[in-house]
């Protein structure tokens, strides 16, 4: 180099440092790729580049009772808690499924809304946060909150929520392979009601006799494993209804028996 002109020094340098930046994004590509963390949108399941699996299924599953309208102020803090607290626990590739019941449909229930939760982080060598968030709350919060939203709509007059927690512990949507994970939120009342079969109106509900009836045995559902949350709506003027301490214990009992825990109990008022 030393008999090169003082030009052609600087275009060798050039053209060194051009190499050296095009070998740095190539790596950086590379890189990226290979790490790239990426959600299969039928399975849910993240891998990496190498199709390594990172985490096991995780589910959501909301089921929203029908049988009676929810004040404006029990939506909205409903609405409230799904955006913040809940949207902040779920992880990227978690699926989220929203089912419906009423009583003219608590049996062979299909999901209004079921979708994975898109990639949440940011890649910082590629990667544009707004984007991210805008993909998100498009795709995903929004659809998801519009879908419960719906759920609000009042149908009939009877109460089969029993029926419809089985007819989800048994759903063909739900994976239930081994290191899959579900939690359950219920949004109801929790006042079952199937005239002439079994009702909480009128009387306090003794669980070891709904248990050993025969109603009571076609009902219980198979939630093994499950972890299930009760936003417990408040119903107010409805006179004969008990959604005390006692009503709050028949469901204990239920959910424990059907393999489940029941990790937490949230009043709507």
């Amino acid at each position: 180099m030393r008999n090169l002109s003082r030009e052609d020094r600087q275009g060798v340098w050039i053209w060194v440092a051009v190499g050296a930046v095009v070998a740095l994004v190539v790596g950086a590509y590379a890189y990226v790729k290979a790490t790239r963390v990426r959600t299969d949108s039928a399975s849910c399941v993240l891998a990496d580049g190498s199709n390594r699996v990172l985490a096991p299924l995780a589910q959501t599953v909301f089921l929203i009772d029908q049988s009676e309208a929810f004040t404006q102020n029990q939506q909205n803090i409903i609405l409230q808690r799904i955006h913040t607290d809940l949207f902040d626990s779920l992880n990227a590739g978690d699926r989220v499924m929203v089912f419906t019941f009423s009583k003219n449909s608590y049996f062979d229930l299909v999901p209004v809304f079921s979708q994975c939760v898109p990639p949440k982080d940011v890649n910082p060598l590629i990667g544009s946060r707004s984007r991210v968030k805008y993909f998100l709350e498009a795709k995903f919060d929004r659809p998801l909150l519009k879908a419960v939203n719906a759920g609000f709509q009042e149908i009939g007059d009877e109460s089969p929520i029993l029926e419809a927690i089985q007819d989800v512990g048994r759903s063909n949507y739900i994976d239930k392979r081994p290191g899959s994970s579900v939690r359950l939120i219920v949004v109801s009342d929790m006042l079952q009601h199937r005239a002439g079969k079994y009702t909480h109106y009128g009387h306090r509900p003794d669980f070891a006799a709904f248990r050993d009836s025969a109603y009571g045995r076609s009902v219980q559902a198979n939630l093994s494993g499950w972890n299930v949350a009760v936003y417990y709506v408040a119903r107010f003027g409805n006179g004969k209804a008990d959604q005390g301490i006692e009503h709050m214990k028949f469901w204990q009992q239920y959910f424990l028996t059907s393999g489940a825990k029941l990790a937490s109990w949230e009043p709507v008022i």
